[in-house]
């Protein structure tokens, strides 16, 4: 009987041992979450790294041939096997999301606005949303 009742109080205590050392996810944050982002600081998603990688200006003109700058912002995206750049930009007042695709899913960034979660968003803050297929 002290043989049972010691190999019960084993095996319940390696349980709950391990119960507790549940592997913590391996990366920053998740999908649908609003994220600060800082110049050349990478942030990991479940898919992927992104790395905002600063703000540049581009002369561009409307189809009605008035000549405006452009304010891009550039982000580095990469996983394992790829790694490209997407740019988000702020023409003429219009606050679109950015399509992009890595690793075979789609995504979609979105600054000043999170249509997806219907919420302003502070400067230097994105959500990143996962497209369902």
């Amino acid at each position: 009987m002290t043989k049972l009742i010691t190999l019960t109080v084993f095996v319940l205590s390696a349980l709950i041992f391990t119960a507790g050392c549940k592997k913590k996810p391996v990366y920053d944050t998740n999908y649908s979450t609003p994220v600060k982002v800082y110049k050349d600081k990478p942030v990991k998603f479940p898919d992927f790294e992104l790395t905002y990688m600063g703000q540049r200006e581009n002369p561009a003109i409307t189809p009605g041939g008035t000549r405006f700058t452009e304010l891009l912002y550039d982000f580095k995206i990469k996983n394992e096997d790829e790694e490209k750049t997407v740019s988000w930009a702020n023409s003429v007042g219009i606050i679109n999301p950015v399509n992009f695709e890595i690793g075979g899913n789609k995504f979609v960034i979105e600054l000043g606005y999170s249509s997806k979660i219907k919420m302003d968003l502070d400067e230097d803050v994105i959500v990143i949303t996962k497209e369902t297929k």
